[in-house]
Formats: structure tokens, C-alpha cells, sequence
């Protein structure tokens, strides 16, 4: 099967593990994806990645450990009402201008900063 979008495919993959309320999930490595995971690992949104192979080391796997509210309920922006890069800033004493920057960002996306 060719994939037309990894990064999609990959996202899809982790909603889906999440829906299902699995503790991790598993999908074809590249170095794009393993970046991806690490950001959304530094902004709370998973708790760990690993890459993994087959025993011959031709197939590359990255593995996705999910991180869970203590409801178990995904951990989104929604959870603690501010996005965790947010969070993350205030406790450094930089959140005015964190701030400021998240909603420069989501106005070039085209999303309502509230």
C-alpha cells in the first residue's frame, strides 16, 4: 500500500490509538515523523518514542507511548484550558510574551485565538 501522506497517516494513527484508549501505537519510521513525535513529546502531548527494526534492521518502526489525563481522557489543549507550551512558559515567568507569540501563530493558521 503507497501512502500518499505520512504525516497524516501518522497523526490518524495516534487519534486512533487514543480512541481506542491504547497505551501506545506503532507506525513506519522516518526522520520527519521521529522530529514530529519529539516536539509533541516537548510539548506534553505524548510521554515517550522509540524507534524499533526487525531483526534484519531493514524495517523501521517508530513507537508512540500516549499520554492520558488522569480521567483518562486524551491530553489536549482543552485539558488544563491553555496549551502546555503555554504552561511551560508561565512557569518560566515568559508567559505574557509566549502568549503573544501562540497568537501570532494560530492567526497565520487561520484559527480564532480566543
Amino acid at each position: 500500500m503507497v501512502m500518499t501522506d505520512p504525516i497524516s497517516d501518522m497523526l490518524t494513527r495516534m487519534r486512533n490509538a487514543l480512541m481506542s484508549r491504547h497505551a501506545r501505537t506503532e507506525m513506519p519510521a522516518s526522520s520527519i515523523k521521529v522530529q514530529i513525535a519529539k516536539i509533541l513529546k516537548e510539548e506534553g502531548y505524548i510521554e515517550e518514542t522509540s524507534r524499533s527494526s526487525t531483526r534484519r534492521g531493514a524495517i523501521r518502526r517508530l513507537v508512540v507511548d500516549l499520554r492520558y489525563g488522569p480521567g483518562g481522557e486524551a491530553v489536549s489543549p482543552a485539558s488544563s484550558g491553555e496549551p502546555p507550551r503555554l504552561s511551560r512558559l508561565r512557569a518560566q515567568g515568559q508567559a505574557a510574551e509566549g502568549a503573544r507569540r501562540i497568537r501570532a501563530v494560530d492567526r497565520l493558521d487561520g484559527r480564532r485565538a480566543s
